[in-house]
Parts: structure tokens; sequence; C-alpha cells
């Protein structure tokens, strides 16, 4: 009988954590989501503030709503397609290269 005991205690543990997990990573994706949202605000008020809108600020705000929206798509399907964050990285990389192609010099 104590052998089926531990067994039972044993998938009672093993539910809750998976449960404690799934909390945690709800509660990450969460803060993800607010924290782009600011990103998105702030990069909207200093677009405004200096009423220039560049290329690598409409990149940046790509990746923002990339990010939204790959945060939605785990929550809906609970799962993550890899493309969304190799949409991520190539917009990334493509703005990285604009701002770094600006600061070098002419040949």
């Amino acid at each position: 009988h104590q052998h089926y005991g531990g067994n039972r205690n044993m998938e009672l543990m093993q539910k809750w954590a998976h449960k404690i997990l799934e909390w945690g990573q709800l509660l990450g994706l969460i803060v993800v989501a607010c924290a782009t949202l600011i990103a998105i605000s702030h990069q909207i008020y200093t677009m405004a503030l200096v009423m220039t809108v560049t290329l690598a600020d409409l990149l940046l705000l790509f990746i923002y709503l990339e990010v939204l929206a790959m945060v939605a798509m785990y929550l809906k399907m609970g799962k993550l397609p890899i493309r969304i964050p190799i949409y991520i990285a190539i917009v990334a990389l493509a703005r990285y290269l604009i701002l770094d192609m600006k600061e070098m010099d002419t040949w």
C-alpha cells in the first residue's frame, strides 16, 4: 500500500510543479508583452519629440510588433513556430546593418 501512496504523492507533486511552471511562464509572457508595449510607447514618443521617423525606427517598431505577435501566438497555441523568432532575428540584423552602415565612412 505504501508503494501506491508514494506513486500518488509523486504524481501530485509533478502536477503541482507543472502548474507552477505554467503560471511562471504566463507571468513571464505578460512581463514581456508589457515591456514591449512600454518600449513601443517610448519609441513613438521619441519619434514625435524629434519629429523624425527613420527606417531604423520603423524596423524597431516592426521588431516590437513581432514580439507581441510571438507572445500572442504562444498564448493562443501553446507553442511557438520557429519562423517568428527567425523573422525577428532577420529584422534585427537588417536594423543593425542599416545603423552600422550609417556610421561607416565612405570609401
